[in-house]
């Protein structure tokens, strides 16, 4: 008997258009160093911290700067009516899925 179901290519997330591998490696240092602080000795234990604070900084601005270098690449590339067709059928999408879940 088998309870969980099977993941299949349909209900796998994708990473966004911005997603890059260098920071899936800083997500997983920022992860390890979170980890660490649990283990820390008392006397290690405020200079894991600002470790663990340091590489979260790091990794968010990166991400905040993948996000945006992607956004303006997105907006630059589309012309005024493919982009609107875009969010129109975003819209469309979730209106359908929100139905489904609630009506």
């Amino acid at each position: 008997m088998q309870f969980t179901p099977n993941r299949t290519e349909e209900n796998k997330s994708e990473s966004p258009p911005w997603w890059t591998a260098e920071l899936s490696a800083l997500k997983k240092d920022v992860l390890r160093k979170k980890r660490r602080i649990r283990n820390a000795a008392p006397t290690r234990k405020k200079a894991v911290i600002e470790d663990y604070l340091t590489a979260k900084t790091i990794y968010t601005q990166k991400a905040e700067i993948a996000q945006t270098e992607s956004w303006k690449e997105y907006c630059t590339t589309q012309d005024k009516e493919s982009m609107w067709d875009k969010v129109y059928r975003v819209i469309r999408n979730k209106k359908k899925v929100d139905c489904q879940t609630h009506c």
